[in-house]
C-alpha cells in the first residue's frame, strides 16, 4: 500500500475533518520536518466553553514540537482560530493534537512521561536526545511533574524536563 505524506501525518496526528494537512516540508539544514495543519475558511464554530455559535475573531500562528520523523525533529504549524463568544469573549479553538497552552503534541508529552518517570538519569538522556534547551520546555517539565505525581508518587525526583 502506498501512502502520501499528508495522509500519513494526518493519521499519525489523529486528525479528523475539518482539520487537514496542507503541507509537509523537509528543511535541510537544519534537518527538520515541518507539518502545516489548516482548517477550511468556511467552517462555522461554537464556543469551546458553552457551545454557542461563535464567529472567528482572528487567527494565532502556533507551533508544537512533535515526535521525531526518523531522526529529524518534527514541528507542527497551524493558524488556530480565536473565536468571539458573546458570553465568554475571545477563546482559542482547541486543537486535537495538543493540550490547551502546550507547545508540545500530546504524543510528545506522553513519550516524555514514559521515558522520564522511571529514572532521574533519563532526564539527561531526554534533553540530549531531543535538543530540549528550547523555548516552551517549561510546559513539558510541568506536565511530567504533574502527571508523574498523579501516576506514581514514588518518582518525586523527576523535577525538570528541559531547562531554557
Amino acid at each position: 500500500m502506498t501512502i502520501d505524506s499528508r495522509t500519513l501525518y494526518a493519521t499519525l496526528l489523529g486528525l479528523k475533518v475539518p482539520w487537514e494537512i496542507t503541507d509537509v516540508e523537509m528543511k535541510q539544514p537544519p534537518g527538520e520536518v515541518h507539518i502545516r495543519v489548516a482548517l477550511p475558511e468556511s467552517t462555522l464554530w461554537v464556543c469551546p466553553q458553552c457551545n454557542s455559535a461563535a464567529p472567528i475573531h482572528d487567527h494565532q500562528e502556533r507551533r508544537w514540537r512533535h515526535l521525531d520523523t526518523c531522526q529529524f525533529p518534527t514541528i507542527v504549524h497551524a493558524r488556530v482560530p480565536r473565536l468571539k463568544c458573546p458570553t465568554h469573549g475571545i477563546k482559542q479553538l482547541p486543537v486535537p493534537w495538543a493540550e490547551v497552552g502546550s507547545r508540545f503534541t500530546a504524543m510528545f508529552e506522553a513519550l516524555a512521561i514514559d521515558w522520564l518517570i522511571p529514572s532521574a538519569t533519563a532526564l539527561t538522556t531526554f534533553r540530549r536526545r531531543f535538543s530540549c534547551a528550547t523555548a516552551g520546555s517549561e510546559r513539558a517539565s510541568r506536565v511530567v511533574v504533574v502527571m508523574g505525581a498523579k501516576n506514581n508518587s514514588a518518582h518525586s525526583h523527576v523535577k525538570y524536563l528541559c531547562s531554557g
